[in-house]
C-alpha cells in the first residue's frame, strides 16, 4: 500500500507508469468506482480504505485503519511494528502531499525552533 500509495502519486501523468502491483491497482480502482462504500468486512476493504486515507494525505486516518486489523494481535514486538509502521505512513503522506507541488519547490528544509536564552 504504502509503495504504490507513492507509485501513483509520482507518476500522475505519466501513462507509462510502472505498477508495482496490478491486483492491488485492480482492487483500489473497483473500490474507487463504488458509489457507496459501507463499512469494511474484511482486510481487503480495511486497506483500500487505508489507501484512500493516504492518497488524500490524512495519515491520522490511514494509520487508524491499518493498527485495527486484527493481525497485530500475533506478533511478540506489536508497539514497535506500530510505531515504524505510523512513522512510515506520516513520510509517505508526506511525500503524497510534496509530489505535485514538487516542481515549484527548489529546496525543502526542516528545522526546529527555539530560542537561545
Amino acid at each position: 500500500m504504502i509503495l504504490e500509495v507513492l507509485n501513483m502519486e509520482a507518476n500522475r501523468h505519466d501513462i507509462k507508469c510502472r505498477i508495482i502491483s496490478k491486483n492491488f491497482q485492480r482492487l483500489l480502482e473497483i473500490s474507487e468506482r463504488q458509489t457507496f462504500i459501507g463499512p469494511s468486512k474484511n482486510v481487503s476493504d480495511l486497506i483500500m480504505d487505508a489507501t484512500r486515507a493516504l492518497r488524500q494525505r490524512d495519515f491520522l486516518k490511514a494509520f487508524d485503519v491499518t493498527n485495527s486489523l486484527d493481525m497485530w494481535r500475533f506478533l511478540k514486538d506489536k508497539y514497535s511494528v506500530l510505531k515504524m509502521i505510523t512513522i512510515k505512513i506520516k513520510e509517505e503522506a508526506l511525500r503524497t502531499y510534496l509530489f505535485p507541488y514538487s516542481p515549484s519547490c527548489n529546496s525543502l528544509k526542516f528545522g526546529l525552533a527555539y530560542s537561545e536564552q
